[in-house]
Formats: structure tokens, C-alpha cells, sequence
């Protein structure tokens, strides 16, 4: 049985992060090293962690000051033993088949990397074992593919669905005090990767809270970050990709940046990042009409824009 480096950054969580661990401590796999990388944290959850440390063998703890996601995750990664790497988020939880079926399914179809969905809802969190007909195999730059171009809503960019051969991360690390941590990460570590595997089982359950990232109020840094992402990933495209993907990924970078074109509009205040959302688009020759999905969508976008 191979180990699992599970690795969970933390800051300010105290109100979640026993339910969070537990989940972990509660896995049926249990060759597991469970690594919490406190980020400096100012509540109790620093001494949660210790107190973790002390029930299970299992854990080990680290005490840092406090330098962001993916600086944790990227401490956690330097000092990770086991031969597959999975993170977690301190907030979350997740079922405790997750891990096990998730190892099986990648070593039954010999993949590097094995993805499983998720939910919200506490209720949907699935707890019961997976059947084979339920793991759909893909070929790693298709599934990345698919994620980045939108073409099917439940494929995103969650690291934390994932279970990752330490292998295919080689050379791999998050981009420091960025909000799209996730995407670049994600995209890299499965461009190159022959065999995905999906579970399609909601085991991962993510908390929406005051103060999630996903749920804070646009500012200017936000807006620098989604263009720093969309010009990485057009070069992306540009280098990696094939002609009609580069075309595929001018929309899909197009739709991302109008909506928050859109929502900078709707929130008031922005004017400085609408000018920096149309100065990117003309100087990387982005258009309309390059839009994909049809009239509909074209003219959802057109008004986005407007």
C-alpha cells in the first residue's frame, strides 16, 4: 500500500478544523502522512494542530510565518514522503472512502492522477464505495482541455479533488499571493499526463463561508490576477497548444475576463480595472467574435462587454 502525503495548509481556522482533520484521521486508507502547515495563524489554530499531533502518529506540523496558500502547500510539498501528494483545504472535509477509492481506481487503470467531484452540500456528500462505472478514464491534455475550455461544468480546477502520483508534480509549485493558485498548477500537472481517471462521486465537501476566497469583494488585485492568468495561459495555448486549441482558448479567456468586466461594472468603483480588462484585450488582439458556442452566447458576452 502506498503512502499518501496529505497536505493541509491553515490559517485562522479554528472553528473548522477539527471536523477537517477528523476526516483525514477517519480515511479507510490508512498509509497516510498527514502534514498541517500552520501559516502563521493568530487564533487557536496553531495549538489545534499540536493537540492533532499528539493523537495520531501519523501527523507531523509545521509553525510558519504566514506566507499565503501556496507558499504552505509549496513548504508542505518540499518535505512530503509519501508517493502520491493530495491537499486539502482547512476549511473542507472530506468522505472517508475518498482516498481509498480514489488509489484504487489509479492503480486499477494505471494513472498518475484520479479526480473525484464535489458539493456544498453537506447532505450530497457521497460516503458509499465506487463501482466501476462510475470512473470515466481520460487522456490527461484532454481533461485539461476540457476543464479550460468550459465544456463540462463538473471538470474544475480544485486541486483538493485530487490525488497526484508525486511523479507527474516534478518541477511543480503554486505561484505565491496569487488568487488562481489552482489553475496553472492544475493545467501543467496534467498536460503532460497520459492517464486521468474521474470518479463520479461528490467526496469532497467544500465550506462556503464569509471571508472564502471565492466569496470576498472584487478589488484591483483581483482583476491583475485574472490577467496575469489569462495572459500565462494564452501562452500557454500559444506554445503548447495546437491552432484550433489556441482559438478554443482566446474564448474561453474572453468569456472569463468579460464576466468580471461585467461584475467590476455591477459593483461600482472599478473604473481603473475596466480600462486595465479592454487595454488587455486589444493588446493581445482578443475579440467578439471569437467567442464559442454560438449566437446565444455571443450576444451574453456582447452585452457583458457593454
Amino acid at each position: 500500500m502506498k503512502k499518501i502525503s496529505v497536505i493541509i495548509p491553515i490559517y485562522n481556522v479554528e472553528k473548522y478544523l477539527d471536523e477537517c482533520i477528523e476526516s483525514v484521521v477517519k480515511q479507510t486508507y490508512g498509509n497516510l502522512e498527514i502534514i498541517l502547515v500552520d501559516d502563521g495563524s493568530t487564533d487557536k489554530s496553531g495549538a489545534i494542530c499540536d493537540k492533532w499531533q499528539e493523537i495520531d502518529e501519523r501527523i507531523s506540523v509545521i509553525h510558519k510565518e504566514n506566507g499565503g496558500l501556496s507558499d504552505a502547500r509549496n513548504v508542505g510539498m518540499t518535505i512530503a514522503t509519501g508517493e502520491y501528494i493530495a491537499f486539502l483545504d482547512s476549511d473542507d472535509r472530506i468522505s472517508p472512502v475518498m482516498y481509498e477509492n480514489l488509489v484504487k481506481e489509479m492503480e486499477k487503470k494505471n494513472c498518475h492522477i484520479a479526480i473525484t467531484g464535489l458539493t456544498s452540500d453537506i447532505e450530497a456528500l457521497d460516503l458509499n464505495h465506487t463501482t466501476d462505472d462510475e470512473a470515466v478514464l481520460y487522456q490527461g491534455r484532454e481533461l485539461a482541455n476540457i476543464t479550460f475550455f468550459q465544456e463540462d461544468k463538473k471538470m474544475t480546477y480544485q486541486i483538493c479533488k485530487c490525488i497526484f502520483d508525486k511523479n507527474s508534480l516534478q518541477g511543480l509549485l503554486f505561484p505565491i499571493g496569487k488568487y488562481y493558485e489552482d489553475v496553472c498548477f492544475y493545467m501543467n500537472a496534467l498536460w503532460n499526463t497520459t492517464n486521468v481517471v474521474y470518479l463520479d462521486k461528490n467526496y469532497y465537501y467544500y465550506r462556503i463561508r464569509e471571508g472564502s476566497i471565492t466569496h470576498i469583494k472584487l478589488t484591483d488585485k483581483h482583476i491583475d490576477d485574472l490577467l496575469l492568468y489569462s495572459k500565462n495561459m494564452l501562452e500557454f495555448y500559444k506554445y503548447k497548444g495546437t491552432t484550433q486549441e489556441m482559438k478554443k482558448a482566446c474564448s474561453a479567456v474572453l468569456k472569463d475576463i468579460l464576466a468580471y468586466r461585467w461584475l467590476c461594472k455591477k459593483q461600482g468603483g472599478l473604473i481603473e480595472a475596466i480600462s486595465k480588462i479592454d487595454k488587455f484585450m486589444k493588446e493581445n488582439n482578443l475579440r467578439l467574435l471569437q467567442i464559442n458556442g454560438g449566437v446565444i452566447e455571443l450576444m451574453r458576452y456582447t452585452r457583458y462587454s457593454l
